[in-house]
């Protein structure tokens, strides 16, 4: 059973797939997430967290096999709720160990566990 169990502060915009697990390409579907807090849960022995953000207009698909490219990363208009990448015991030691080193990381976590 899913329980949260902190949050986690993004300091700085982000590009995030809006499905982690799918292969990356160029027109994989992409997510603009602005700085902010958002929630942590941890399901078993899993972690992840719950994002909110705006399809990223940098790499669209407007129908019948037609795609738009972008100069740059910029959010449209169309919102999305979206989960990270889900996270093991050892990759998540992995991630906040590799956060830890870095002077201004990306990622902030607040846990209560």
């Amino acid at each position: 059973m899913r329980e949260q169990i902190g949050t986690v502060t993004i300091t700085r915009r982000r590009i995030y797939q809006l499905d982690p697990w799918a292969l990356e390409t160029p027109t994989t579907a992409t997510v603009v997430v602005e700085p902010g807090e958002y929630l942590v849960y941890q399901d078993g022995f899993t972690r992840y967290w719950r994002m909110t953000g705006f399809l990223n207009t940098q790499t669209q698909r407007l129908g019948d096999g037609i795609f738009a490219m972008g100069p740059a990363d910029a959010p449209g208009e169309d919102d999305v709720v979206f989960y990270s990448k889900r996270f093991g015991p050892d990759e998540w030691t992995d991630l906040v160990d590799g956060l830890g080193g870095e002077t201004n990381p990306a990622l902030v976590f607040h846990l209560t566990v």
